[in-house]
């Protein structure tokens, strides 16, 4: 009973997850940080589990043969559920840092340059010809709709809370802890997440310009909308790379992050363009 409890409490309605994060990798996820609540455990130990099944991802991986392949899709499998784990740790033990989000991204990053630099550097002594360039062109298709995701997720809970400027007050947040840290001499790896952070969000470009919105009316609509963006998001990508792996057959991973994921999203950003001009205010 208490499990159940604590996983409801720590999982979002399926409409406000990826599809294979809700399905297969929470629960999975969450059987792991429930049986180890008793040890000293932080979420920064299971982003580095994370980190350490993508790096035995990507060196099975670069074997380049049917066995390689095996054991880089079972390592894609073993990331995306230790993925799942920090942010579970951190509301069950209440022990998450300032820095979490931002260790948590560059993990994934880093993760994703092992899966894709590997699969290449395999395909690339492979005897049959995959065209392992593609590789690349499937990295962008992960690394953009991760990112389309990931902003509209999270401008849906931030207007859904009333902040309307929530790229400058994440800007604002992440620029005076910069300072905490040069004025107490803290490491250049934290303060070299944040200028990765900006870097990578772009959240030091201000949006007076932006048009006003109806908030509730965004709100309204866009819970509708999540759930289209979330089918080709970053976890559903590393699943179908993994099951493409682990069956030898990587064709069906350019199929569909080459074809289903970037003809998919285009029609959700019509349909997003249309919502987005029906909540202007005039």
């Amino acid at each position: 009973m208490k499990f159940t409890k604590l996983y409801h409490q720590n999982v979002r309605p399926f409409k406000f997850e990826e599809p294979f994060d809700y399905i297969i990798y929470r629960p999975m996820a969450f059987l792991c940080v429930f049986s180890t609540l008793k040890l000293p455990l932080t979420p920064n130990h299971f982003s580095l589990l994370a980190l350490l099944c993508a790096i035995f991802s990507g060196f099975h991986l670069v074997n380049g043969d049917a066995n390689g392949f095996f054991w880089g899709g079972v390592g894609i499998i073993l990331f995306s559920i230790f993925d799942c784990c920090d942010g579970m740790v951190a509301r069950l033990k209440k022990n998450g840092s300032e820095l979490g989000e931002l260790i948590d991204m560059f993990v994934d990053l880093l993760s994703n340059c092992f899966f894709f630099f590997g699969l290449y550097f395999g395909l690339k002594q492979n005897s049959e010809n995959h065209y392992p360039w593609l590789i690349f062109a499937s990295a962008l298709s992960i690394f953009a709709n991760a990112s389309i995701y990931n902003f509209y997720k999270k401008q849906f809970f931030s207007f859904k809370n009333g902040d309307e400027q929530w790229r400058e007050s994440e800007k604002e947040k992440y620029e005076i802890l910069y300072k905490k840290l040069e004025e107490k001499n803290g490491t250049l790896f934290w303060r070299f997440l944040i200028r990765f952070f900006f870097g990578f969000t772009k959240v030091q470009k201000r949006e007076d310009h932006l048009k006003k919105i109806d908030l509730e009316k965004y709100v309204k609509l866009n819970e509708k909308m999540l759930p289209l963006w979330a089918i080709s998001s970053g976890s559903t990508h590393l699943t179908v790379m993994a099951f493409a792996l682990i069956t030898n057959r990587i064709e069906l991973f350019y199929y569909f992050s080459l074809g289903v994921f970037v003809f998919l999203p285009f029609l959700v950003g019509i349909i997003q363009l249309r919502l987005n001009q029906s909540v202007e205010l005039a």
